[in-house]
């Protein structure tokens, strides 16, 4: 099923739009080519692609006043397609009205006014007031004292449904889009997971978010060594109260966060070239590190504990008290460390050094291995443009990664506007054979509400109690159904293994992995994945009109008003779903069926309603549309 699925994608291609606008061939953009343009709005028949400035189809007083906007130099002569692609690149989803500010600007103003945005932490202050405002008690079923604070409960456990809506409000709404999009991919990569010990660990789930979202633009180095201490990632792959070896008690240092952070936060299992390919001896690939230096590293990350414990009274070292700090760093514990020599990578650590001193020296040591540039870009390109970037592409990424031009390594914002502002990132859905993505579950619905808008819903009272307590409305966004993990495959900070959802390197047997291809995604696409995914995106496009509490529900009553001229709507949805990419069959079907399928439906208003969710939903399903190109 996966097979066909993706192969049925794949065959479907983008429709080759120019990106050139000099209409007269001139090899320039200037007054001639303004004026050539309003000769061919006059006389549609003699229109070409160069004069379609601002959308995929027609040449109108729109594309007039854009190619004089680049002859003024207001813009740089970005196209509404080329926006909107962009902008599905580089946020949750691109609204209209995102994409007409874009066209007249360009690429590296808006990124730069991205990355001066305030990043305050929004996730655990945003739970703490939702949670407080829904009236929880420490009792029951509503009784007993009623939380006035956050200190009361910041360790405690907190409904999925609120956890969600804090998240949803924050990438629907918030202005800094890229911070925001970037502390996704990087939680697709840096891993922790609610599942299993975390499982009542919300807040701290919150806090590590909150640490991806406020380092995303700094340096890699520095938010490694932040994750390695954060406590939430202790628990995850038990480095907190790792203790030094002890023969006595068959005890020897815990070598889980040893393996990962090599494995999948740095440098990953091969020897790479710059490009991301692997580097052959006789034939075979070269194991980046072997088991010594994995146990070096267990032995570097020995003697941390949470920040609530006391190294002058020994006897709490292993002293449980709820979930420690989930929220501060850990604290090194000197009595626990391992203080021999340590085999790293093509290093050994000296004896007889501080816990911090190791840790200190063992990040550097990962940080300085060449592998780190291409293993990183690679997989942020993946999450952010295409799953099978060129080689050239991550060379160039992996440059930046590893000089940001004034000699700084790990500088991320150098990194993300590396892989948004490369010519195969703008440029490659028409020049790059197979390139694209496949949707992910949450990035589908993402951009459904963020193009269309929703509104949360309010109420009073408990989740579980509403219009009960009174103490004061909220406004949250439901979750579509109760175990999105199960039923999309993805659901945010709850992936199955530290592997994450799917794997970087997934390639579906078949065609695709006799291309020597990957399709990450594809590895979470089953039936009933597909199923689910496809009825909530009914629910969401057609429960618009139902008084529901259990529904988000997008808003098409813009789009209603133009299904009446069946070309310009098209236009309309293919700038906003498909960055203008809409193949020329997929129209053909949606125009014979918007003009020749009875409504049952006499009401004006009623019918074009009908016909334009319609007509959103069969895009929403169209190959099309699930691979972003």
């Amino acid at each position: 099923m996966k097979n066909l699925l993706f192969l049925l994608f794949a065959t479907l291609g983008a429709i080759n739009i120019s990106h050139a606008n000099d209409v007269n061939g001139d090899s320039n953009v200037n007054i001639s080519d303004v004026i050539a343009t309003i000769n061919m709005v006059l006389n549609p028949s003699t229109a070409s692609a160069a004069a379609d400035c601002t959308s995929p189809e027609g040449v109108d007083i729109n594309d007039v006043i854009c190619i004089i906007n680049i002859v003024l130099g207001n813009g740089g002569g970005i196209s509404q397609a080329d926006a909107a692609r962009f902008l599905n690149q580089a946020t949750f989803g691109a609204t209209l009205n995102d994409i007409n500010a874009l066209t007249s600007s360009n690429y590296e103003t808006w990124l730069n006014q991205q990355f001066n945005l305030p990043a305050p932490a929004f996730f655990v202050d945003e739970l703490a007031a939702s949670w407080l405002n829904t009236c929880r008690r420490d009792g029951d079923n509503g009784t007993g004292n009623l939380y006035t604070n956050i200190d009361q409960f910041v360790d405690t456990w907190v409904p999925e449904e609120l956890s969600s809506a804090a998240w949803w409000n924050a990438i629907l709404n918030k202005e800094d889009q890229l911070r925001q999009r970037v502390a996704f991919a990087l939680s697709e990569i840096l891993v922790v997971s609610g599942r299993g010990p975390l499982s009542d660990s919300d807040f701290g789930l919150a806090d590590y978010y909150d640490l991806l979202y406020t380092n995303a633009f700094g340096n890699y180095r520095d938010l490694l060594e932040k994750v390695t201490l954060h406590p939430i990632m202790g628990r995850y792959l038990s480095m907190v109260q790792n203790e030094k070896a002890n023969p006595a008690e068959n005890i020897r240092p815990d070598e889980n966060y040893a393996r990962e952070i090599l494995q999948l936060f740095s440098i990953g299992v091969h020897e790479l070239n710059l490009d991301g390919t692997l580097k052959m001896q006789n034939g075979q690939p070269i194991p980046t590190y072997d088991q010594d230096v994995i146990e070096g590293f267990a032995q570097v990350f020995t003697g941390w504990n949470f920040a609530n414990t006391d190294p002058s009274v020994p006897w709490t070292w292993d002293l449980w008290i709820g979930d420690g700090l989930t929220r501060m760093p850990m604290i090194p514990w000197e009595d626990y460390h391992d203080t021999t020599e340590k085999q790293l990578l093509n290093t050994t650590l000296p004896a007889n050094q501080t816990a911090q001193a190791d840790l200190t020296a063992a990040l550097d040591n990962i940080f300085a291995h060449p592998n780190i540039a291409p293993f990183i870009s690679k997989q942020l390109i993946q999450r952010l443009v295409t799953s099978n970037p060129t080689p050239a592409y991550v060379a160039r990424v992996a440059q930046k990664f590893n000089n940001n031009g004034v000699g700084v390594k790990g500088d991320l914002q150098a990194v993300v506007k590396a892989i948004l502002l490369d010519d195969e990132a703008r440029n490659g859905h028409a020049t790059v054979p197979n390139f694209g993505k496949l949707r992910e579950p949450l990035l589908r619905l993402s951009h459904l509400r963020r193009v269309f808008g929703t509104e949360p819903i309010t109420q009073t009272g408990t989740f579980w109690q509403r219009e009960e307590c009174g103490q004061g409305s909220y406004s949250f966004y439901p979750m579509p159904i109760d175990s999105t993990l199960s039923a999309f495959g993805q659901e945010l900070l709850e992936a199955p293994s530290v592997f994450n959802f799917f794997l970087p390197t997934y390639s579906p047997a078949g065609p695709v992995g006799n291309a020597g291809l990957v399709a990450p995604e594809f590895q979470i696409v089953t039936e009933n994945t597909m199923t689910q995914l496809s009825n909530e995106i009914v629910n969401e496009v057609l429960s618009q009109d139902w008084d529901n509490y259990d529904y988000i529900s997008v808003d098409t009553s813009h789009e209603e008003t133009l299904v009446a001229n069946v070309g310009p709507f098209l236009d309309h949805l293919n700038l906003l779903l498909l960055n203008g990419d809409m193949s020329p069959d997929l129209r053909t079907l949606l125009r014979d069926y918007l003009n020749n399928t009875p409504f049952y439906d006499n009401d004006v208003d009623e019918k074009q309603a009908y016909q334009a969710r319609d007509a959103i939903l069969l895009i929403l399903h169209s190959p099309d549309y699930l691979i972003q190109k």
